[in-house]
């Protein structure tokens, strides 16, 4: 995804594309375990705790594309 395209408004829409993501580059396997798993890279948060905002939705794209290209998980 562009970091320029648009975020979707709700939090079950930005879930969605999320998951949709991380499926799409890191593989099926990870998506759900992802979601709910501590992340370095996001401050030690997990990725849900992010999706209530467009700029912490961006946040977790970001990272999930940094993944996809030999960033850590």
């Amino acid at each position: 995804m562009d970091s320029r395209a648009s975020v979707p408004t709700t939090p079950e829409a930005r879930f969605a594309l999320v998951v949709r993501e991380v499926a799409v580059l890191l593989g099926p396997e990870v998506a759900a375990a992802y979601m709910d798993t501590r992340n370095f890279d996001l401050g030690g948060r997990k990725p849900n705790e992010l999706l209530a905002t467009e700029a912490g939705t961006r946040q977790v794209l970001a990272e999930i594309s940094a993944q996809a290209h030999g960033g850590p998980l």
